[in-house]
């Protein structure tokens, strides 16, 4: 991949067109798409093939993080605020950097460069019923099915399988998500992503895959809503 389809959805005008501004200046950056709303975002999202994003978090209709809980398979997220005080949460969702204005130009390239560096040596290849899947210097293909869940491992991944074997591959959890199919894979958790179909029972703290409990994380509850409200049924 030599160039990118960014999408900049932040709320403050002055800091969008500031985004913009660099953007454009940038030689593998397309035009960018501009969002007046966190509803017309995920409308985009769902509908164009955007590859990088600037979020301001400041959208009153999709505040702070919770587009990480409402949408899935989010491309490369760039924060970009006024304030410093995000910047853990930021990082705990899964976005890729976090920028705060007044935005410095280098610091934005290298954020840019970050994301062209992902989206163009991911070395995983997801095809229609299995994702192939670096592990030391082989390729190796791994079935949906064979998956129960995975587990963030530092700068790798873990895929726990069926049959009780566990697979260390190149790769961070995050880019796993961008890849894996969301109507079969969600994430639940900053460490953890659950194969939908293998889930054998939850309560409204932990998911539950056979014996394996999984805790499903504050800033993911959002996406299981449907499922937890069950439990306020008599």
């Amino acid at each position: 991949m030599n160039s990118l389809t960014p999408v900049i959805a932040i709320a403050d005008i002055t800091l969008a067109n500031q985004v913009k501004e660099f953007v454009v200046q940038l030689p593998f950056m397309q035009p960018p798409i501009v969002c007046q709303s966190g509803t017309q975002l995920l409308g985009i999202l769902n509908t164009q093939d955007a590859n990088i994003l600037f979020w301001g978090a400041d959208f009153t209709d999709i505040p702070g993080f919770d587009l990480f809980q409402l949408q899935t398979n989010l491309p490369p997220v760039i924060v970009v605020s006024h304030s410093k005080e995000m910047a853990l949460a930021a990082f705990d969702v899964g976005a890729l950097d976090y920028l705060v204005s007044p935005l410095i130009p280098l610091r934005f390239q290298k954020a840019c460069y970050r994301a062209l560096h992902v989206m163009s040596h991911a070395s995983n290849l997801t095809l229609a019923d299995k994702i192939m899947v670096k592990i030391g210097r082989k390729i190796h293909a791994i079935l949906f099915e064979e998956i129960l869940f995975i587990e963030a491992y530092g700068m790798y991944s873990k895929i726990c399988k069926t049959n009780g074997k566990v697979l260390v591959i190149n790769d961070v959890i995050t880019r796993l998500e961008h890849q894996l199919p969301s109507k079969i894979f969600t994430r639940v958790h900053k460490s953890y992503i659950v194969n939908i179909q293998k889930i054998t029972s939850f309560d409204k703290k932990n998911l539950y895959i056979d014996d394996k409990a999984i805790e499903i994380g504050v800033t993911y509850k959002l996406r299981l809503n449907s499922w937890l409200k069950l439990l306020d049924k008599e």
